[in-house]
């Protein structure tokens, strides 16, 4: 089970560094069916290339408050529509608890417990130690040392088989730290 979407359009356009036109297909394709997969994408996707967009790289029309919005909108979309739906609560934990603040202080408080929820109801056991991995995480004090994922490279190969950047992101962020 491959946790986000990918297709060649998002490919050629991550890769001239266009992101815009991945949003807009993203948000057709859901538009059309509203697939939790496509949500978990976007909201993904829309977060990495707002914090980390105009960083390291040097994307065509970056606009952070554009970026900001949409982000945003799929979370409040995902609260609506899938609240109880794995994916979305660990992209949903993810990235609020990493940058919620830019959002709102009540976004924020509630990346842990959509982690937790995530880790709950969650059926697949990839996704599940992923989440189980965050919350521990989120628990240690900045003292303490981070505590790796078991099983990282496999996981990774299910979860994150592509070379999609946010694919590659989360490669980066749990076979590193092994």
């Amino acid at each position: 089970m491959s946790f986000f979407y990918y297709d060649s359009i998002i490919r050629e356009n991550e890769v001239k560094l266009n992101f815009h036109p991945i949003i807009k297909h993203l948000e057709s394709m859901f538009q059309i069916s509203s697939n939790v997969d496509i949500l978990v994408t976007l909201i993904g996707s829309i977060w990495l290339y707002l914090i980390e967009g105009n960083v390291n790289k040097s994307p065509i029309d970056y606009n952070w408050e554009f970026y900001l919005k949409k982000w945003k909108q799929c979370i409040d979309l995902g609260y609506k529509n899938f609240n109880d739906c794995e994916k979305f609560c660990y992209i949903a934990g993810y990235t609020l608890s990493l940058h919620g603040f830019y959002i709102g202080e009540n976004y924020e408080k509630n990346g842990l417990p959509l982690m937790k929820k995530c880790f709950d109801i969650c059926e697949d056991d990839n996704l599940k130690a992923l989440a189980q991995n965050f919350i521990e995480n989120a628990k240690i004090n900045k003292y303490a040392k981070y505590k790796v994922l078991d099983n990282a490279v496999n996981i990774c190969k299910k979860l994150f088989p592509n070379q999609s950047m946010l694919d590659m992101y989360f490669k980066e962020v749990f076979l590193k730290r092994n």
